[in-house]
């Protein structure tokens, strides 16, 4: 998988889950914090998380900061997309380990600008060559 999609409203889900496949990339969608969190803590986690701020079980930011406290894990880039846009809430999520941040409605143009950095950000890290899916 390269793209992990956490988002409770399935609408939105649905969206980004067509939007990321047409563009050739391997998509795994949950709609709830732990599912985001338990895909996120495994051998092989994707290379890109769009992550919703409000779920069920397990906040947005929270699974970030579960992530970036895994020592020696795949890199990750984390991107949460949000409702919220005050600076206050931009700051705690990057304070969280976000590596982005993207308040709903969202430009699609943009959204998928951001994933595609994301993905070139997170092979770089884990030294994965550009070509490669993984």
């Amino acid at each position: 998988m390269n793209v992990l999609i956490a988002e409770d409203d399935r609408v939105t889900a649905r969206v980004l889950d067509k939007l990321l496949r047409a563009k050739g990339l391997a998509v795994k969608v949950v709609h709830r914090g732990d599912e985001a969190w338990r895909a996120l803590d495994s051998e092989a986690p994707p290379l890109v998380a769009v992550l919703d701020w409000t779920m069920p079980n397990l906040s947005g930011p929270e699974v970030c900061r579960r992530v970036r406290a895994r020592a020696g894990a795949p890199y990750t880039y984390l991107l949460l997309l949000t409702g919220r846009d005050q600076t206050s809430d931009v700051t705690a999520g990057l304070d969280a380990g976000a590596d982005d941040y993207v308040k709903k409605p969202f430009e699609i143009a943009d959204l998928m600008q951001r994933v595609k950095h994301g993905m070139e950000v997170a092979r770089a890290r884990r030294g994965v060559p550009e070509g490669d899916r993984g």
